[in-house]
């Protein structure tokens, strides 16, 4: 029994290496611990990745947003300048307005005084140009209707003659002599009045022209001073508020940034500014439109025994009655040698539409 007993146990060393070779057991701790780093590196590299590309499409956000808020402020710019430009427009409609419409309305062949079915206000004044003309309905009369010195195109009328006095008594002699003062008193007034009333037409035109070119000033004034600015310099401009742009293009930017881009960025040395209409002299891409307004008016001189109406271009004739002091309305519609001029007429300003308006912002 001990011999077979050896004999097992000899046969059982003999028969393990056999049981290990053909076993399907193992164990995977140290691969997965090697590839365990190998995953940790690629893992990392992801989030580092991740966070470079978060970090640049912040940044490219962030240039975006300080490009709209130059592009905004340059806008601005222009729409001021184009509601300016509006207001000497409207200035042009307004003098153009009086003139057809005001001036000539006394004419009895003005559409709105003769209450004529579609007539067009062009078709309004003498040889069809409106005419201002200022006058009361009190010095002319026919039939039983007044109408003024204006209502007629020839722009005639006749004084008031006074009643002859005679030698001799009679009843009616009081009565005559009360209506000989009368006449003279209305003759003299009717005098008078006519010598006033070409003066008085051209000072009405003059102060609607004044007051024309006194908001083409005004308007000029303000478009170039916002075309210089813009015009000024490529790197900064200063907006509507008198603020630099370029300060807010970095408030902006910065504002947006991710801290690991905000750290890294130097907002002087890194951050750059480009305006398009930068260096560019006003002239070459605002052109003024410059007028020479003229348009006539009714002048009055006495003939005889009448009040005979004048029509009179306003720039080139002064009223024959009028004195010393239609000098200083000379120099109100005299037109400045320079068309340029803030006091020239004009009926605005064109852009040049070959020069573009538009911003860059850059940053690293």
């Amino acid at each position: 029994m001990a011999q077979r007993g050896l004999s097992f146990l000899k046969l059982l060393r003999i028969m393990r290496p056999l049981r290990v070779l053909r076993s399907q057991n193992g164990q995977m701790a140290i691969f997965v611990a090697l590839i365990f780093q190998v995953l940790f590196i690629l893992f990392a590299m992801i989030i580092n990745i991740s966070l470079i590309i978060h970090d640049k499409i912040n940044l490219q956000n962030a240039v975006d947003l300080a490009a709209y808020y130059g592009a905004q402020r340059q806008a601005e710019m222009l729409n001021a300048i184009a509601h300016s430009n509006y207001q000497i427009r409207q200035a042009w409609k307004l003098l153009a307005w009086r003139i057809r419409v005001l001036g000539d309305l006394g004419n009895r062949e003005h559409p709105l005084r003769a209450g004529i079915e579609g007539a067009q206000i062009q078709e309004v004044g003498r040889d069809g140009y409106p005419v201002v003309c200022i006058a009361h309905s009190f010095w002319t009369i026919s039939g039983d209707k007044a109408m003024s010195l204006c209502y007629e195109n020839n722009l005639r009328a006749r004084s008031f003659t006074p009643a002859k006095q005679t030698d001799y008594i009679s009843p009616l002699v009081g009565l005559n002599a009360i209506i000989n003062m009368q006449s003279i008193k209305l003759k003299n007034i009717f005098e008078k009045h006519c010598d006033r009333y070409g003066p008085l037409s051209y000072e009405i035109s003059v102060r609607w022209l004044g007051a024309y070119k006194m908001q083409v000033a005004k308007s000029k004034r303000q478009i170039l001073k916002l075309a210089n600015e813009l015009s000024r310099s490529r790197e900064d401009f200063f907006d509507l508020r008198d603020e630099s742009v370029l300060r807010g293009v970095r408030k902006t930017l910065t504002f947006n940034l991710t801290n690991a881009n905000f750290v890294g960025m130097s907002p002087e040395a890194d951050i750059q500014f480009y305006n398009s209409m930068g260096t560019i002299p006003t002239e070459n891409w605002l052109n003024d439109l410059a007028v020479f307004p003229d348009f006539f008016y009714a002048d009055f001189h006495k003939s005889q025994e009448e009040c005979v109406g004048e029509t009179k271009q306003l720039v080139a004739n002064i009223p024959t009655s009028c004195g010393p002091e239609c000098d200083w309305m000379k120099s109100i519609i005299a037109e400045p040698p320079n068309i340029r001029d803030e006091f020239h007429s004009s009926i605005g300003y064109e852009k040049n539409p070959w020069i573009m308006a538009y911003v860059g912002v850059s940053a690293k």
